[in-house]
């Protein structure tokens, strides 16, 4: 805990910001989607510039004033203007809030499993997150440890950063071996060894993959290995296609395993 004190901070730090960061972003969506209302005024003014009784009625009843420096049309072209920038805001903060809830996800999914790391592990993790901050003279290049418990004879490996899960599937993994991840999540590479996995071996794989982000309740994405590939970014999977599990709970005795699971 003392020696990657930076690292936990920086995960709790960058999980704090970021749910601050969603806040900001949802109160000034919601100012902006009120705002939307603007073009219908604008029309508004121009469609009763030639009946300005009815215009004042109309503007009294939306709490609207005018600029009396500006002609209607000028005021029309104003309302727009604040639509345009209402309707901006709304997709361009739409981006960062879907940023920022993808970085909480990911920071959520660590917390997971920084319960199932060992020296070596949170050294890997650290230099993949702060690698300008986090500097360790002592420690000696080593070669990645990947981790598994064992169902009915068969080794069910899960990744803990993203050096390991590209380990699992990219170079461990065999054609026809069994590539699990939970659905639309942040999340560690499950592998299992075995080109025709029992139900109970999908069933404690799939709860991994909720352990593992921090999850109870999910759905589970599985497939052969033979239809994944890689993606742009380090860790990175892409599914051609995949069936689904669905989880509404996990049960004790696999987590309780998955803690007492073995290093390659």
């Amino acid at each position: 805990m003392e020696r990657y004190e930076i690292l936990f901070k920086h995960i709790k730090s960058r999980t704090k910001s970021q749910k601050a960061k969603i806040k900001v972003l949802e109160k000034e969506i919601e100012t902006a989607r009120d705002n939307l209302r603007y073009q219908d005024i604008g029309n508004m003014v121009l469609a009763l510039s030639n009946d300005l009784e009815q215009l004042k009625d109309y503007l009294k009843d939306n709490n609207v004033e005018l600029n009396t420096a500006y002609t209607l049309g000028q005021n029309a072209n104003l309302f727009f203007k604040k639509y345009k920038k209402a309707k901006r805001t709304i997709e361009m903060d739409g981006i960062e809030l879907e940023k920022a809830k993808n970085e909480i996800s990911k920071y959520e999914s660590i917390s997971a499993q920084v319960n199932y790391m060992n020296d070596d592990d949170l050294y890997e993790l650290a230099m993949e997150l702060i690698p300008g901050k986090f500097t360790n003279k002592d420690k000696k290049n080593t070669k990645t440890k990947l981790s598994y418990i064992t169902v009915d004879g068969t080794r069910i490996y899960f990744g803990k950063n993203a050096k390991q899960n590209n380990e699992i599937t990219f170079k461990l993994a065999k054609p026809n071996k069994t590539y699990l991840h939970i659905k639309d999540y942040h999340g560690s590479h499950v592998l299992i060894e075995n080109d025709k996995p029992t139900k109970e071996q999908l069933l404690v794989a799939s709860e991994m993959c909720l352990i593992l982000s921090n999850k109870e309740a999910g759905d589970i994405m599985y497939t052969p290995i033979t239809l994944v590939k890689k993606g742009t970014t380090l860790g990175e999977a892409l599914l051609k296609t995949y069936q689904t599990i669905t989880l509404t709970s996990v049960r004790e005795e696999t987590k309780h395993l998955l803690h007492k699971f073995e290093g390659k």
